[in-house]
């Protein structure tokens, strides 16, 4: 017969994960200031000890979430590049700005908690992180000759910080209205570096 292993005997990656979800699903339900670790550890099916041997508050594993949400949204981002051709910056570009807008778009709620007590000084790496893939896709058309700016990266995070906004303060509802605004923003943005979309 097999026994289930106790939170105490179960890898630590595990552990440390199964914290980290029962915490997201709480904050959500609850709010940040009204779960208590207690409520925490419960769900997690854990001892208080476990929980303070991985995290040293809330507020860090707040920032663990955050950490967790900034690669996940990276990845999800990078997998949809893979789909795209790669030598087609244009294409790639309008690729970055649908998979953003998606991602965005899926976790809302989950972005709007892990960023609630987010400050400008921690924002730099987390920044580099989700602008990377279009930092390299603007850098390769710029050399390819398919657009020129004076900065990538000024031009890389003024698109972000575009498409960011827009999907905060749009307040859209249809999926047929996501998807307009991903059209709209592929045209404005790639007009903005002077490419032209194929017809």
């Amino acid at each position: 017969m097999t026994v289930a292993k106790t939170p105490r005997t179960q890898p630590s990656e595990v552990r440390r994960r199964d914290l980290l979800e029962a915490a997201a699903a709480l904050f959500l339900q609850h709010g940040f200031d009204a779960t208590p670790v207690d409520d925490i550890v419960a769900r997690a099916g854990m001892s208080k000890g476990l929980f303070y041997h991985y995290f040293s508050s809330k507020q860090e594993l707040l920032a663990a979430l955050r950490e967790q949400f900034i690669q996940q949204f990276h990845d999800r981002v990078q997998s949809a590049l893979e789909q795209a051709p790669h030598n087609d910056w244009v294409a790639r570009l309008a690729c970055w700005i649908r998979a953003s807008v998606q991602a965005y778009r899926d976790t809302l709620e989950m972005h709007d908690l892990v960023f609630s007590d987010h400050m400008r000084s921690n924002y730099q790496g987390e920044r580099n992180i989700v602008t990377e893939p279009l930092y390299l896709i603007l850098s390769e058309g710029q050399k390819a000759g398919v657009w020129s700016v004076a900065d990538v990266d000024l031009t890389a995070w003024v698109i972000y910080q575009g498409m960011h906004g827009a999907v905060d303060n749009m307040g859209l509802d249809s999926p047929e209205q996501w998807a307009a605004m991903e059209d709209n923003l592929v045209t404005l943005f790639v007009a903005m570096l002077g490419a032209k979309l194929p017809h």
